[in-house]
């Protein structure tokens, strides 16, 4: 496997980000995985504050292209969370995006100054790529449904705990939500990887 954080299908996000890559290098690296037999692990960060469900929408539809290319690809998805300046920081570009970073309902977002803050469960999950402030709760839902259905559609290979057959029954139980795109309420999913005991490919990665 190669790991390769593609982040976003969007070159302004990969500029404002430095990441220094654009999004038809992903799939010209994804192409030289497959001809070469190797599985490529891609990371996304979903949500940026700038347009966190246009930007969502884009990326998933960028992670269909993907699988339509090469199945075999590894899919791991993350909330984009920057975190706060450094008091030295004195690039302007990223000073002026933290400037405006505000929550969903519009009110400038105030980040912990302590230890203790950090360690509070809203920015643990921030910290840990899960939640941000600007998610409406449907857009968080709707990250989740797609995360669920995606990966029983394509359970990954590092998952050595779950069965073969349970594997098989989570793809056919996915398919025609993936197909037609019907991501919403997943509950059938949900109860089915719990008998099943898929894990999450994220944790497996840590």
């Amino acid at each position: 496997m190669a790991y390769i954080g593609a982040e976003s299908p969007s070159d302004w996000l990969l500029h404002d980000i430095r990441k220094g890559t654009r999004s038809d290098q992903t799939l010209a690296a994804i192409e030289q995985c497959r001809s070469h037999g190797v599985i490529p692990e891609l990371s996304f960060m979903l949500a940026p504050p700038q347009d966190p469900e246009g930007e969502t929408e884009r990326t998933f539809d960028f992670i269909r292209l993907i699988k339509r290319l090469h199945p075999a690809t590894e899919v791991m998805i993350y909330i984009y969370t920057p975190l706060p300046l450094r008091s030295d920081n004195t690039n302007a570009q990223t000073a002026r995006m933290a400037a405006t970073l505000r929550d969903v309902a519009g009110r400038p977002i105030e980040f912990p100054t302590t230890a203790d803050g950090w360690a509070e469960p809203q920015w643990l999950a921030y910290w840990c790529h899960k939640d941000a402030p600007w998610l409406s709760a449907r857009l968080r839902r709707r990250i989740v449904d797609f995360t669920t259905v995606l990966g029983c559609r394509f359970p990954t290979v590092m998952d050595i705990r779950a069965s073969r057959w349970g594997k098989s029954a989570l793809r056919g139980l996915a398919s025609w939500r993936y197909r037609f795109q019907r991501y919403d309420n997943p509950w059938e999913l949900r109860v089915s990887r719990k008998l099943i005991r898929q894990w999450d490919p994220r944790v497996l990665s840590l």
